[in-house]
């Protein structure tokens, strides 16, 4: 899978995903979405509210597939504005999110990652 530079808004340039992130749970998402797509979408960590709506139907296919997939991983999973979003619970609300856009994003707050145990 593509490994790519992000950057936010705010012109902060952040390390890949693959470089950052090495969770159980985001391998399982990282392989499912390499399979299904190839290198054709990047995964990179960056800022969920720079997410861009897509309306692109293959995506909101593959992100339907993806919230089914990551729930059956004992994720909470809910619709909200029409977007698809993951999240796993914590103290202050935030959480692994995967949103439907342009390139698949999951943001994970660090303390969120910590709990995890890694």
């Amino acid at each position: 899978m593509t490994s790519s530079i992000d950057t936010s808004p705010h012109g902060e340039t952040r390390p890949s995903f693959m470089e950052t992130l090495a969770a159980p749970h985001v391998s399982a998402i990282n392989e499912l979405i390499e399979k299904m797509l190839g290198d054709k979408v990047e995964v990179a960590l960056y800022d969920v509210a720079s997410d861009a709506w897509s309306s692109d139907e293959t995506l909101r296919e593959l992100y339907s597939f993806l919230a089914n997939y990551v729930k059956s991983l004992g994720f909470v999973c809910y619709q909200a504005d029409g977007t698809n979003r993951v999240e796993l619970p914590s103290q202050n609300g935030h959480g692994v999110v995967l949103r439907q856009t342009m390139r698949i994003g999951i943001h994970i707050p660090s303390h969120v990652f910590e709990s995890l145990g890694n």
